[in-house]
């Protein structure tokens, strides 16, 4: 063992000053390397969320969504109600229809849009 460690003092020892300082900066880079790849990985994953869509549909569609939860309900309870609970309470079905979902109410609101034109 003894005979070893000498060995390794002797390989470290024999380099130039030069072969010592590019082995110090190659080391350093790669340090270096290591903590920006760490620092990238944290940031990708708990950086400032991505895919946000703020434009004016996206927020209405949103609301329309909103509007339709009944929030009083605990979804870990009763999920259905907690959907579904604002939507049925809020929607009425019109005498000529045994149904109402949300496509038909779309294709009731494209069919007054395209009227309007």
């Amino acid at each position: 063992m003894p005979f070893n460690r000498a060995r390794q003092e002797n390989w470290w020892k024999r380099r130039t000053t030069l072969e010592k300082h590019l082995s110090c900066i190659a080391l350093g880079m790669i340090f270096l390397a290591i903590i920006l790849s760490i620092c990238l990985i944290f940031y990708n994953q708990y950086g400032e969320p991505k895919g946000v869509c703020l434009t004016s549909s996206c927020v209405h569609a949103a609301s329309e969504i909103m509007d339709r939860l009944n929030e009083s309900v605990d979804p870990c309870e009763d999920f259905y109600s907690f959907a579904c609970g604002g939507y049925i309470e809020k929607t009425r079905i019109p005498d000529d229809l045994q149904h109402i979902n949300s496509f038909i109410e779309a294709g009731a609101k494209l069919v007054l849009q395209l009227g309007q034109f």
